[in-house]
């Protein structure tokens, strides 16, 4: 499946979608579809819980393939660049 069953993952920050940001998610779709995307497209994603729901929604609304979960894509923290 397209989720983790850890609730937060170490080395970022492991939130999930807020109601907002869910429908962005689906404007995405509108936007890609406008600019031409309608088959063939790939959606690629962090592990991170939200990039994954991201992923998860785009691909549904757009009716295309799986989003692909790779690890490498995954958001690390920057330290005190970021505040910590």
């Amino acid at each position: 499946g397209l989720y983790s069953s850890a609730t937060r993952e170490e080395g970022g920050e492991d939130a999930p979608l807020i109601p907002g940001q869910q429908e962005e998610a689906r404007r995405v779709v509108a936007f890609l579809r406008r600019r031409g995307f309608s088959e063939n497209v790939h959606i690629w994603s962090s592990p991170l819980q939200r990039a994954q729901e991201t992923a998860l929604l785009i691909s549904q609304e757009g009716k295309w393939s799986d989003a692909r979960i790779l690890p490498e894509l995954r958001e690390s923290l920057a330290g005190m660049q970021e505040g910590y």
